[in-house]
């Protein structure tokens, strides 16, 4: 772990690289600032930790940030550097104390800039910049006034006010993905020209029969642009030697990294192995640096475990507003097939069959992630690919068959295998859910869409033209729909116990087995039977932790079809953008963006639908 945290420190922040004058942030790509904010009138205190080895010896000589709206909205400001972050109460507000020195601040052209009187030598004791700023007059540009990045140093972000955060704390973890401050720390200082440190994964995952291709990120502590390293490498007992040429040069600036990539040499023995690498030369030269060197953990497994979210809906056909949750699970399986897993809850409707759902759901349509992030349903095609990246332990997969000719009673049975030693007992539970369940002369799903043009509904909600039109012409109360991914059973949905041992050794598969009884499912709304298709049923299987949310999922096939091979892993380097839409805060489609802040939506070349939010200037 304490490699961990000096890598981080380097990795992910950035030094404009000068002879004399140069600059440090957390933002060591250069991305577009959001702005985060608590929404009130009150004063706040931005800080980050200088904590990196690197930039011993560097004179700190002041900061500047991005700051949102008139400057006529503040009535005053201030930078700071400290050794602690410390409040005290003055005229019975609390307030920021430093114990190195204040200076006061300008506010001018959407900037906040401040200079020290007397530049502070950076040492190996970490040591607190920061700024202030009071909200004289509260408008809408500057409800979030704080500019920030994504990102996860635990350095990169704390945060004080005087009326929401009364103590100094982190909020790196405030937001999923991380928060860092977009504050650019000014400094003075020489550096080495060829100086590089590296940034590895804590740990990759590779399958055993294709090429292992390890990236990681090379990070420049030097005063030139990176063309090249050399590396030095060791994988368990084998070891050699490697150039990377970067296509585009390390940008010249400390802290600026550059992807690279290392063809691994193939073992054939499922296990995890040590890696070490080395950055030798850069450009040719000796390495300078004080961190050369970084170490990952290697785990070739004989299948590499897919990461799939599990989607869980709730909605039901009094609800006018739930239509667009019918329109996102349905263009999502359209475009990712099997990757993505969806139950959907129906409540006191023809197919419901509980009010007892898994997760605490207020009202309706609502829609969880993996039973820990709640949010609108329509924002699922925005997010989804974000909860399908990075590694996963487990994987699982889950085929059915009937057990008789009268096709009454289906079993399902689970696989699950995992790349490590695990001794934390997770659970498997299980969904089944219906697909085509229809009756065109009884049911009527209920539409508030209706009477709305499909140009005004791709506007608010973000959807493709297609399900846009579909909202405007199905009518107020729909008839006809057929309903898709309707959870049916329930009874295993809470984990099914010792499912797994309370050991489970790496790559060893463990099977589970449960079965349902078609003949009784019920609709707690009719008391009566639903009319299924044995043909037409799947069962969702996945894995849940000690603490009730789900690690990873699958769905099976149709009864004796085998079980799906799913996709998603990873956004492929090669993969392409076939197209683009923007929208606005308020969900409104935009033909031509102009300056301020955007939601881009970008359909890809493999079928995946990915959201960033954009800054156009």
């Amino acid at each position: 772990m304490k490699n961990f945290y000096i890598i981080a420190a380097a990795a992910c922040s950035m030094l404009s690289a000068s002879a004399a004058e140069s600059s440090y942030s957390f933002n060591p790509s250069g991305e577009a600032v959001e702005y985060y904010g608590t929404g009130k009138k009150e004063n706040y205190d931005i800080a980050v930790c200088l904590n990196n080895p690197a930039l011993v010896g560097a004179k700190v000589t002041g900061i500047r940030v991005e700051i949102p709206g008139d400057p006529a909205l503040y009535s005053s400001s201030s930078a700071f550097m400290t050794t602690e972050l410390m409040i005290d109460r003055v005229d019975g507000v609390r307030v920021n104390v430093a114990d190195i020195c204040t200076v006061d601040a300008t506010i001018a052209d959407g900037w906040l800039t401040a200079t020290f009187d007397e530049p502070y030598t950076l040492t190996e004791s970490p040591i607190y910049v920061g700024y202030s700023f009071e909200i004289a007059t509260l408008e809408n540009s500057n409800k979030q006034p704080v500019a920030v990045v994504a990102g996860t140093n635990p350095d990169g972000f704390w945060f004080h006010s005087s009326r929401t955060a009364l103590k100094w704390a982190n909020y790196v973890d405030k937001e999923t993905g991380g928060l860092q401050s977009a504050m650019t720390v000014m400094l003075e200082g020489d550096f080495s020209p060829s100086s590089a440190a590296l940034s590895l994964p804590e740990r990759e995952v590779f399958e055993i029969g294709k090429e292992p291709v390890f990236a990681f990120d090379v990070i420049n502590s030097g005063s030139a642009s990176i063309n090249s390293v050399e590396l030095a490498w060791k994988l368990d007992d084998k070891e050699g030697t490697s150039t990377y040429n970067f296509r585009k040069p390390v940008e010249n600036a400390i802290g600026a990294t550059g992807r690279a990539y290392l063809t691994l040499p193939e073992l054939e023995t499922a296990g995890k192995y040590p890696l070490d690498v080395t950055i030798t030369k850069v450009n040719g030269a000796d390495n300078t640096s004080a961190l050369p060197s970084a170490q990952s953990n290697i785990i070739f497994t004989p299948i590499k475990p897919v990461k799939l979210p599990l989607v869980e809906e709730y909605t039901g056909m009094w609800c006018g507003w739930c239509t667009r949750g019918y329109v996102a699970l349905e263009w999502m399986k359209e475009v990712n097939g099997y990757d993505f897993v969806a139950a959907a809850w129906h409540n006191q409707d023809y197919i419901s069959v509980t009010s007892s759902y898994p997760n605490a759901v207020s009202g309706f349509p609502f829609a969880y992630y993996n039973r820990s992030v709640g949010l609108d349903p329509g924002e699922i095609p925005t997010t989804w690919s974000n909860y399908c990246q990075g590694i996963v332990d487990y994987a699982i997969t889950c085929t059915t068959d009937f057990t008789d000719d009268s096709k009454t009673t289906l079993k399902a049975t689970a696989k699950v295998m995992s790349i490590d030693d695990q001794t934390a007992t997770p659970k498997i539970g299980y969904l089944l859910v219906a697909d085509g369940l229809s009756d065109p002369t009884l049911w009527e799903q209920s539409n508030y869409y209706a009477g709305n043009s499909a140009e005004v509904i791709a506007q608010s909600t973000g959807f493709p033209e297609k399900w846009a039109e579909f909202l405007a012409t199905i009518g107020s109360y729909a008839k006809g729909l057929v309903f898709n991914d309707v959870v049916v059973n329930y009874e295993y949905s809470a984990g099914v116990v010792d499912s797994l041992p309370e050991e489970m050794a790496a790559f060893e598969t463990y099977e589970n087995e449960v079965t349902f009884d078609l003949t009784s499912l019920i609709s707690n709304y009719t008391q009566q039977p639903i009319n299924i298709d044995p043909e037409k049923v799947r069962v969702i299987a996945f894995i849940l932790d000690s603490s009730r949310e789900v690690i990873n999922c699958c769905s099976s096939a149709y009864p004796g079809e085998p079980a799906p091979t799913v996709a998603v892993d990873s956004i492929d380097a090669d993969t392409t953008v076939t197209d683009t839409a923007w929208f606005d805060l308020q969900g409104r489609r935009i033909a031509n963006p102009a300056n301020g802040l955007y939601l881009r939506l970008d359909t890809l070349s493999n079928g995946t639908v990915r959201a960033s939010k954009v800054v156009i200037r």
